[in-house]
């Protein structure tokens, strides 16, 4: 029996082609992109909206119209009759074009299903697959932690993707690091941030009411401009709804190190002081308590704690009290936290 032996090709032989976009700058055509965030930040929902988006044939968040086509998820945390079903209605989907692991059957494994799950791509007319979370689809023997191993499952799936040309979008959750770089914050090993194209932060914007997703690295073009967004009740089901354009970059959303007692006492204080019977602009909030000497992490906290409000208005997001704030007292989980 012959072995394979690698072969080589003449780069003038190569006909170059532009980087095709099912979001401009964002999830690119063919490749794996990562989505990476805590439990409850709405990484699975962010998913499901740009599903729905595409199956349906609506725009993407910053406006690129897209032709419908059918979508795969894998997903093996949510029940499809209670959850994803629910979820792809609340986002408008197509579930038409819409096709689901169904649980009764096999799990399907990396490197193994990479076969299988293109020839799905091709059946179904597919331009995007969805693996929630991605670690959950990895074959027994695999740690996700050796470089190697990560490889090993993941490149017949790249290949799948490039060869297919859908785009594979995998969530990822993070680890309990403090590291300050959104980079090291994935789970696992830096093999699944060098195998991804593109890959995206989610988490709380640290200065407002709101949501980020913000790109961490891309290999295609330059990281686009982080999106607000919010994750809100809709029939019943949350379902994600956009809200423009920010500054921020992903490391502005990774952990802060904690506050001491006697910070998040005194920022409760002084933000109290700030908006009882006045409105603030949110940007001018912020730089305020920076020149007070509050950290991110602390005016989170006392904000919190106060339950402050913000509101977008004349372009602004406004910050307030509760229309009827009760008497604040730093309760003592808060005193004691670290």
């Amino acid at each position: 029996m012959t072995t394979p032996t690698p072969h080589l090709v003449r780069a003038s032989d190569v006909e170059p082609v532009q980087v095709s976009w099912l979001w401009q700058s964002w999830l690119p055509v063919g490749k794996l992109v990562l989505l990476e965030g805590d439990p409850g930040c709405g990484k699975s929902s962010i998913a499901i909206d740009l599903a729905a988006r595409l199956t349906s044939g609506s725009p993407m968040p910053t406006g690129e119209g897209v032709d419908p086509a059918g979508v795969v998820i894998l997903n093996a945390e949510d029940g499809l009759d209670d959850t994803v079903r629910p979820r792809l209605d609340a986002a408008g989907a197509d579930c038409e074009r819409v096709h689901l692991w169904d649980w009764q059957s096999v799990l399907p494994r990396l490197p193994d299903c990479a076969d299988w799950l293109g020839d799905r791509v091709v059946e179904h007319d597919v331009k995007l697959v969805i693996l929630d979370t991605l670690t959950t689809f990895l074959a027994s023997g695999i740690d996700s932690h050796r470089d190697q191993d990560v490889r090993r499952a993941l490149t017949p799936l790249v290949k799948m993707a490039s060869k297919s040309g859908a785009a594979v979008l995998a969530v990822r959750h993070l680890n309990k690091s403090q590291q300050s770089s959104a980079m090291q914050r994935g789970m696992g090993s830096m093999a699944f941030t060098g195998l991804a194209r593109a890959v995206w932060h989610a988490g709380p914007h640290p200065d407002e009411d709101a949501m980020v997703l913000a790109a961490v690295k891309n290999n295609l073009a330059r990281n686009a401009h982080a999106m607000r967004y919010r994750v809100s009740d809709r029939n019943g089901s949350p379902a994600v709804t956009w809200d423009g354009q920010c500054d921020l970059v992903a490391d502005d959303l990774v952990a802060q190190p904690a506050s001491t007692p006697s910070a998040v006492t005194e920022a409760i204080e002084w933000l109290e002081e700030q908006l009882t019977g006045h409105e603030v602009p949110a940007t001018q909030l912020q730089q305020d308590a920076a020149e007070a000497g509050i950290s991110h992490a602390t005016y989170r906290r006392a904000r919190k704690h106060l339950d402050v409000t913000s509101t977008r208005r004349a372009d602004q997001h406004w910050c307030s009290l509760p229309a009827q704030p009760a008497q604040h007292q730093v309760p003592e989980q808060v005193e004691q936290a670290g």
